[in-house]
């Protein structure tokens, strides 16, 4: 029989760990390697970290509004307003690096070869208000590939795209979509205008499927016949690798923003990663990026993102953010690179 055994270096070491029901981690009581950004040396604040899996989220809420735990991760949106307004409690929001949450176009088939169909869809999706409806204002909306947060993201992006129905509908007109059938949809050759949606039901959460379904109703007011299909994880894997599918979404926590080489790299089309998009113009300058200096990394990045954007290689949505829901009395957490706590320094005030 093997047996599982954790090595690990930090200011904690694992205790115990029930499989689906937590895990408990222990002070180090020799540690003092802390790094440099720390604001004190040696052994952590906490006697002990109690980790508990509480995947209903009014179960979690309970449980950090009757003081049963000091923390919860991921404070659902609908309830975000609640808990900034508990005397007691609080919510910190450290927004994610990495790839932001996006529609990622598939251009191999379909109706989104033709890059205007990908430009007026892109222009049809009114990314402030599905976002604001799915999230209640408590993400940003996306204006690149890449969030705010990460190296070289480009700023100058968002006054280049964005909702323009009337840009939506003269795009599709040129492309060749002009007649309607009598439920508004948009044919060409016989054909609607169907796109489908392909996401995996147990990783999507409720957010973001309010998302998809304000995206839905945006775009059908261009003529758009968008369909949602939820699959299961097989089910997504066995779509995906055949290529049956014309959009998915997905977002990646990376600090670095060669991240998008395995979202936007020929070498990464599915079943090898997350290049759903299925293209292949960025290669060359994703490769070029890797080894290059500072100041021409950051010109290629600029780049790339431009070409997303402006091919409608993808439809950016919100910037991803950790949202801790804490007591008040928890003090002294700071944040890792990848937008995750740290609790190395925290301690609870009584």
């Amino acid at each position: 029989s093997t047996t599982n055994t954790i090595v690990g270096s930090g200011a904690f070491v694992l205790d115990s760990f029930v499989k689906g029901s937590g895990s408990k981690l222990t002070r180090r009581a020799d540690y003092n390697w802390g790094p440099d950004y720390a604001t004190h040396k040696g052994p952590a604040h906490f006697n002990e970290i109690d980790f508990k899996y509480l995947p209903e989220a009014s179960v979690r809420l309970g449980a950090l509004a009757s003081g049963q735990v000091d923390a919860i991760d991921a404070v659902p949106p609908a309830n975000f307003r609640s808990v900034q307004g508990n005397g007691n409690l609080q919510v910190v929001t450290k927004e994610n690096p990495g790839v932001t949450s996006a529609f990622l176009l598939n251009i191999s088939k379909g109706p989104f070869q033709d890059v205007k169909v990908r430009q007026a869809f892109q222009s049809a999706v009114n990314v402030a208000a599905a976002v604001k409806a799915a999230y209640f204002g408590t993400l940003k909306p996306a204006d690149s590939i890449l969030g705010p947060s990460t190296l070289y993201y480009e700023p100058r992006l968002g006054g280049k795209w964005g909702f323009d129905l009337a840009k939506a509908n003269r795009l599709l007109d040129e492309a060749g979509w002009k007649e309607k059938d009598a439920d508004g949809i948009r044919k060409k050759d016989g054909q609607r205008l169907t796109l489908h949606y392909v996401y995996d039901s147990a990783q999507v959460g409720d957010s973001d499927i309010t998302l998809a379904q304000a995206a839905q109703y945006q775009v059908r007011q261009a003529g758009f016949d968008l369909q949602l299909d939820p699959v299961d994880a097989g089910g997504y894997t066995a779509r995906t690798n055949a290529n049956d599918y014309d959009l998915v979404s997905l977002y990646y926590v990376r600090a670095e923003p060669d991240i998008l080489r395995t979202v936007f790299h020929s070498a990464y089309a599915p079943p090898n990663g997350a290049n759903y998009a299925r293209i292949n113009s960025l290669d060359e300058k994703l490769s070029k990026a890797i080894g290059a200096s500072d100041a021409e990394r950051k010109r290629l990045y600029a780049e790339i993102q431009t070409e997303i954007i402006d091919q409608a290689y993808a439809v950016p949505r919100y910037v991803a953010a950790y949202q801790l829901g804490a007591s008040k009395k928890l003090l002294g957490v700071s944040w890792a690179t990848n937008a995750k706590p740290n609790f190395y320094d925290a301690w609870l005030n009584p």
